[in-house]
């Protein structure tokens, strides 16, 4: 069997449910989707990996110069960066499309919860579903409907696995569902960061169980 290569590792280890749909790509596909997927981990976990916001904005930083270095041809020595160096030629990516990521992500640094529901949605269709697009332009489709319903079912998977990660979120004091319909739920923050059930928490999440 051949051995992956390193941003395929990273996606095995980090990103299992991309890394399944990734091996059903032709082999040559397939490491332009590990490349695209092992970016998106590495600018997924800045918030997580650092100590305060002014690193993370550091962080974003140098993945905007990797990607200059990368269009001017002089990628640097990073193992994903030299396989996204790659993919950008092999698949004419475009890196406007990675800037809008690179600025969503901003978001992450900011503990400030979402102001509302369209506000929330719109991250995920800058973060997940611009992922989600920039991988059928690896597997070369262009097709306009096929892109609008891969952007809604990544947006989908997003917010779901959103809804999963409550529990770290909570513990980390973090609340990313919307503050409007919190708000307006009546549900308390302190219930959120302590997990304490309720029916005002749970009407948040309807038929959240």
């Amino acid at each position: 069997m051949t051995p992956l290569s390193a941003p395929g590792e990273i996606v095995r280890v980090h990103d299992p449910d991309r890394y399944l749909c990734d091996l059903f790509a032709e082999p040559k596909t397939r490491e332009g989707l590990f490349a695209l997927h092992a970016f998106n981990h590495e600018v997924a976990r800045i918030r997580e990996v650092v100590s305060e916001p002014m690193l993370g904005h550091i962080r974003l930083q140098w993945w905007r110069e990797a990607l200059d270095g990368i269009l001017a041809a002089t990628p640097r020595q990073h193992e994903v960066v030299l396989g996204l160096a790659w993919a950008f030629e092999t698949f004419r990516l475009d890196r406007a499309d990675f800037d809008s990521i690179l600025e969503a992500r901003e978001t992450d640094l900011d503990d400030a919860p979402f102001a509302t529901i369209e506000a929330l949605v719109d991250y995920a269709r800058r973060t997940a579903g611009m992922i989600s697009r920039i991988g059928l332009a690896i597997l070369g489709v262009p097709e306009p409907a096929t892109t609008r319903a891969a952007d809604d079912i990544a947006v989908a998977a997003a917010l779901t696995g959103l809804l999963r990660a409550m529990p770290y979120l909570a513990r980390s004091k973090r609340l990313m569902l919307p503050q409007d319909i919190f708000q307006a739920k009546g549900a308390r923050l302190g219930d959120y960061y302590e997990l304490r059930d309720g029916p005002e928490l749970r009407a948040v999440v309807p038929n959240s169980g």
